[in-house]
């Protein structure tokens, strides 16, 4: 475990390698997710998912989570934009994934995708029809918040 991030779901080994994600919100509370390019070398090629990777040896999940946004979108934000949001062990494999969130003002002309067959800014409603990766279901439909408003303090924004 690592604290500060609230394990979701069922934990896996402790040796398990670092990845970094970001639920990505705009001003209008939608989520900016990627769509994974469907090829047969990318797991769960086809399925939405968040932006993020693995974390680099003596990278911190901050810089970790800030670089891939970066790399993937061309966006940067203010480290004290991220929010620890929980972890999870993202199968099949079996990566130890911090997920942050941030309020980030961004539009769709201001990204400028660089891995990924695409991304879209998505409400609670849309992200609920599309295809997503095993983890995303669970992690918006019980640990996200996706009121507009700014959080009591419990996490979400």
């Amino acid at each position: 475990m690592t604290p500060g991030f609230p394990l979701i779901g069922p934990d896996g080994p402790p040796d398990a390698p670092w990845g970094a994600s970001v639920v990505l919100w705009d001003a209008a509370r939608r989520t900016v997710l990627q769509l994974r390019d469907d090829w047969p070398e990318v797991i769960n090629g086809g399925s939405w998912s968040l932006f993020g990777g693995g974390v680099e040896p003596g990278e911190t999940l901050v810089e970790a989570a800030r670089r891939e946004v970066a790399e993937e979108l061309e966006i940067t934000f203010c480290t004290d934009d991220l929010r620890p949001l929980g972890q999870l062990i993202a199968s099949p494999r079996g990566v130890r994934l911090h997920v942050f969130e941030a309020l980030v003002p961004i539009s769709p002309d201001q990204i400028r995708l660089r891995e990924g067959a695409g991304f879209g800014f998505f409400t609670r409603a849309q992200v609920a029809e599309l295809h997503t990766t095993p983890y995303l279901k669970t992690l918006f439909d019980d640990h996200v918040s996706w009121d507009t408003k700014k959080s009591d303090g419990a996490g979400a924004l």
